[in-house]
């Protein structure tokens, strides 16, 4: 044992004595410090290293401290600390910044992000989310390690235990290329391995976690990015299924089974064409698996079919076109008068063009309607909403978009005459699931209100009440809501369909902050403001918030009763609007908790399961619900 190391344990075990006395007889505390940064608490331990949780001093920030394990020799400790470094160069929204590398009593440390959300494994466990969202959360932890691909970086550790979701809903993958030095003692045999944790060692580097080994590596050759990729395989399908796909009880089974590839029976969730994505990930030889992770994740995006968002039971619909923007990423939450143009987005292809515009991918608005005579101007807005109710979206997207387009033919493209056109496509985009497109084109609105005198305060409330909407439903906008509402509070008072929408983003803001009652109230306040507005078929979606929010508060009752009243809303032949399949899955589920008609509940249940699917929308919670009912 070294002397460094003499000194950095001396200290930590000092710190952990002084503690103990403090909480058992008073008395204050001193804090040890690593470099600039006050340790508060431990908040783990593992193979690498100690994790603290610290504050640094000079930034006033909360981070996580990572102090590396000794790796046993000069050459080693040199490689971590470059390895630490090059951690630190890469940067990426699914990544754990890196504020800081260093050494400290001869050991490595890395002081990062703190990551107050459960890791991956954790929320998946206690939220049991949908099929949909656990692909979701995967893809953008994907992305993260790609981009560490990307820079020549190898995890060699990814795990469920390793990737965070913040508040926010915002995956982050951390423990990048945290390797050590080990003699082949410590693994002599695989049975004599205590835990999961285990640690493998080649050539002198840590490997990683057994359960998650690619078989090259369980063989002893050197970790690489196809070795990561088929950790990522391995964790995403243990997400969706439960358990693990490779048999074995203990960590050394389960080796032994991966080495030889032997994958267990039984039912998989998810797409089929997802689980051949993932088992080609998981090929035993290297080269069976996809040339990259970027392939890898294409694959899961095209073939799953299923959008990429986190929700409660139903996804968005994939957009098929690109859209052109000049929204600078920079920019604030809404434009301003002072900032350049928004452009919004350009309007679909349709019909037969579709083709001609590159569609890949199917979605919501491609659901496939013939070409059909055109309207007269003056009944385009009605048909419009019918189309909305019947669930006919690539109808009624195309209804506005010509709307908006004979618009702007008549009045140019910079003229406050486009704001209501415009307001009713991102709306409409916003019932067929198209929340990006939806967005772009508010914000479209909210631009030519505040450039032009001749618009309104009404016509900038509208929009801006829209926006701030639409922001709480964008993950990436998200946190730029408040600022946009306390916007729509300054101005002046909003009425009919934009008090609506206040209200409703102001239950969604209460519903996060966990006041569920209070955003019940919003909720029913904004359906009385459709009924005096006659407005009906709006109140579907308040009506399925509200009875959400009542099965959330574990009152089947109520929740049954303001579900029956949007399933009368909704309910017309032929409609498979999605707002009423999540009425007809939910009111199915609080039928359920009563224990009251079973029959009616599995026919709601899969009549919303035929409307999902109708849209190419992956719902493994009704799946789910009906194999408990025994109905599937």
């Amino acid at each position: 044992m070294t002397r460094d190391e003499d000194t950095f344990e001396r200290r930590e075990r000092h710190r952990v004595k002084t503690l103990a006395r403090s909480r058992l007889f008073g008395g204050a505390v001193e804090p040890m410090q690593i470099g600039r940064y006050v340790i508060r608490s431990r908040l783990g331990e593992g193979a690498f290293g100690i994790v603290y949780l610290a504050f640094d001093e000079a930034l006033a920030r909360s981070v996580a401290v990572k102090v590396l394990a000794r790796a046993g020799d000069a050459g080693a400790e040199d490689r971590m600390l470059r390895e630490a470094r090059a951690m630190a160069s890469l940067t990426h929204v699914n990544v754990v910044p890196i504020y800081d590398v260093g050494t400290f009593d001869g050991r490595t440390y890395i002081a990062m992000r703190y990551a107050e959300g459960p890791t991956l494994r954790d929320w998946v466990e206690r939220e049991r989310p949908p099929t949909s969202a656990v692909l979701s959360a995967y893809v953008a932890a994907g992305r993260g390690l790609a981009a560490a691909h990307a820079v020549g970086l190898v995890h060699r550790d990814f795990k469920p235990e390793n990737v965070f979701r913040d508040e926010d809903g915002n995956v982050l993958v951390g423990d990048f290329g945290l390797a050590r030095s080990s003699d082949d003692s410590d693994v002599a045999s695989f049975d004599r391995a205590r835990s999961d944790d285990l640690t493998l060692t080649a050539t002198g580097h840590l490997l990683g976690t057994p359960s998650y080994l690619a078989p090259e590596v369980v063989r002893g050759k050197a970790a690489t990015a196809k070795s990561d990729q088929f950790a990522f395989a391995v964790a995403l399908s243990e997400a969706l299924d439960g358990e693990h796909p490779f048999k074995g009880t203990t960590p050394a089974a389960r080796m032994r089974a991966i080495a030889l590839g032997k994958r267990r029976a039984g039912p998989a969730r998810g797409p089929r064409a997802v689980r051949r994505a993932l088992r080609r990930a998981m090929s035993v030889e290297p080269d069976d698996r996809f040339a990259d992770l970027d392939a890898l994740l294409d694959a899961l995006r095209e073939r799953s079919r299923a959008p990429w968002v986190a929700g409660v039971v139903a996804a968005t619909s994939v957009a098929a076109l690109a859209f052109a923007t000049t929204t600078r990423v920079d920019s604030p939450a809404v434009a301003s008068a002072d900032s350049p143009p928004v452009v919004a987005p350009r309007p679909r292809a349709r019909d037969a063009s579709v083709e001609d515009a590159g569609v890949d991918r199917p979605s919501v608005r491609d659901a496939g309607a013939p070409r059909r005579p055109e309207e007269p101007p003056e009944a385009r807005h009605d048909a419009g909403a019918e189309a909305l109710a019947a669930g006919d979206y690539a109808r009624a997207i195309s209804i506005y978009e010509v709307r908006r387009s004979e618009v702007e033919r008549r009045h140019g493209a910079r003229s406050s005459a486009l704001i209501a056109p415009t307001l009713d496509l991102a709306r409409a985009c916003f019932e067929a699931n198209e929340k990006q497109d939806a967005l772009r084109w508010a914000k479209a609105a909210l631009d030519l209100a505040e450039r032009f005198t001749e618009a309104s305060p009404g016509e900038r409330q509208a929009a801006l009440v829209l926006v701030a909407f639409l922001q709480l439903h964008d993950r990436d906008e998200r946190s730029r809501a408040s600022a946009t509402l306390e916007r729509v509070r300054a101005g002046a008072p909003v009425a009919g369909r934009s008090r609506t929408e206040l209200l409703w983003a102001e239950s969604i803001v209460l519903r996060r902050e966990r006041k569920l009652r209070p955003a019940i109230e919003r909720l029913q306040s904004a359906q009385a403001s459709v009924e005096r507005g006659s407005m009906e078929r709006r109140l579907l979606p308040l009506l399925v918030g509200e009875g959400t929010l009542w099965i959330a508060l574990r009152q089947p009752q109520r929740a049954a009763a303001a579900l029956e009243r949007a399933v009368q809303v909704g309910d017309r032949p032929g409609s498979t609007n999605l707002d009423l399949a999540r009425a007809q899955f939910y009111l199915a589920m609080a039928l359920g908790d009563l224990d009251r008609d079973p029959s009616r509940a599995v026919a709601l249940a899969r009549r919303a399961k035929a409307s999902f699917e109708a849209h190419g929308v992956v719902n493994a919670r009704i799946d789910d619900w009906l194999d408990r009912a025994g109905a599937r």
